[in-house]
C-alpha cells in the first residue's frame, strides 16, 4: 500500500509597510524568514527605478498581502492603494495592528486583524497559515472570518 504525504503549500508573501514601522517589520521578516513554507517578496528599489512598477509586480505575484497597520500607515495614500490592489486581486490578507488601538483602514465586515503581539510568536503562525491555505483553496474569501489563535 502507498502512504500518500500532503504536500505542504509555500507560500509567496509580501509585506506592506511604512518605513516608521521598520523595527516591527524586520522582527516579523525574521520570524517568517525561518519558515520553510513562506518566501517573502523582497522589494528592492534602486535609485532611478521606477517602484510603483516594481511594487505592483511583487504584489501581483503573490499568494499573501500582509499588512502592518498603524497610525503611521493609516495617514498614507499608499495603505488605500495597496489594500485596494490586493482586494482587486483576490490576494489573501493578513492585516496586522502594531497597536490594539489603532484603527482600520476601511470597514470590511467579518475580516480577522491579528496583533502585533501575536504576529511575533513564531508558533502562532502554524495556525494562521494553516487557515489561510484553506482560504486559497477553495474558499470565496481573500480573508479570514474567524481568528484561528482565539
Amino acid at each position: 500500500m502507498t502512504k500518500t504525504v500532503k504536500k505542504q503549500m509555500i507560500f509567496k508573501a509580501f509585506l506592506s509597510y511604512v518605513p516608521a514601522d521598520r523595527t516591527s517589520a524586520e522582527k516579523l521578516r525574521a520570524i517568517l524568514s525561518e519558515r520553510d513554507d513562506v518566501r517573502l517578496v523582497a522589494l528592492d528599489v534602486r535609485d532611478g527605478e521606477k517602484w510603483q512598477t516594481k511594487l505592483s509586480k511583487h504584489l501581483l505575484g503573490a499568494d499573501l498581502f500582509i499588512v502592518l497597520l498603524s497610525p503611521d500607515a493609516l495617514r498614507t495614500s499608499w495603505l488605500l492603494q495597496e489594500l485596494g490592489a490586493a482586494w482587486g486581486k483576490c490576494k489573501a490578507m493578513i492585516p496586522i495592528k502594531t497597536q490594539p488601538d489603532v484603527g482600520t483602514p476601511v470597514s470590511l465586515d467579518g475580516l480577522v486583524y491579528f496583533e502585533m503581539e501575536e504576529a511575533l510568536k513564531p508558533e502562532n503562525w502554524d495556525l494562521i497559515l494553516a487557515a489561510f491555505e484553506g482560504v486559497l483553496q477553495g474558499s470565496h474569501f481573500n480573508f479570514l472570518t474567524r481568528n484561528p489563535l482565539h
